[in-house]
């Protein structure tokens, strides 16, 4: 009887350990998949920062151009007016 009860305890000590070894496995599995996660989002946000930027630069540059463009009118204005 002793060595039936021994035999249930090791049985029980056995699938305890393999079900924590198991939730382990799951464990690590579901930590790869968050890091992974974090890790795309960081990519999509810096790629999302790089397009605000480059569109800002955009806007930038035509507003400039827009500003010289507006000047040479207004040369070309006095000149004619000044004629």
């Amino acid at each position: 009887m002793a060595s039936k009860e021994r035999m249930r305890k090791i049985n029980s000590e056995i699938d305890s350990g393999l079900e924590k070894a198991n939730l382990l496995d799951k464990l690590a599995a579901q930590d790869s998949a968050i890091a992974n996660a974090i890790e795309a989002d960081r990519d999509r946000d810096a790629q999302k920062a790089e397009q605000r930027r480059q569109l800002l630069l955009a806007r930038r540059r035509n507003r400039n151009k827009q500003a010289v463009e507006e000047e040479r009118v207004k040369q070309k204005l006095d000149i004619i007016q000044e004629e």
